[in-house]
């Protein structure tokens, strides 16, 4: 049976150790093996997104502002959580790359064209 496998870690910042320093991220990596979303929420968010697969290009792109994912963990041991926010956000984003789906996928006709334009000329560019 295949694998699909996706590692998150938001390196969330911490409060920083001394007043004035700058905070440092924390590093969390989270393994989700064979991910799936159990039950998208009905209110959706709007995050604006961006990818190593599309680089220097960002959109908004609507999604489900939480969702109850399943998934299991490095162990193998089966989870289950609720989830919002960036996480949310995230997963389903991640997700989407195992589909073959970019972010620019979940844009307007309009709006992909545009960003795929400025993407060619970026590319000319370097």
């Amino acid at each position: 049976m295949p694998l699909r496998v996706l590692v998150i870690d938001l390196q969330e910042r911490d409060a920083p150790a001394e007043e004035g320093a700058p905070a440092e991220p924390v590093r969390n990596p989270r393994v989700f093996v064979n991910p799936q979303i159990l039950e998208p929420s009905e209110e959706h968010s709007i995050y604006n997104e961006g990818c190593l697969s599309v680089p220097e290009i960002y959109a908004e792109v609507e999604r489900p502002a939480a969702i109850r994912a399943r998934w299991q963990d490095l162990d193998g041991t089966v989870r289950e959580e609720a989830m919002d926010g960036l996480m949310a956000t995230c997963l389903q984003h991640e997700m989407d790359h195992l589909e073959g789906v970019l972010f620019i996928d979940r844009l307007s006709r309009l709006k992909r064209t545009m960003a795929l334009k400025k993407l060619e000329k970026l590319r000319k560019a370097a």
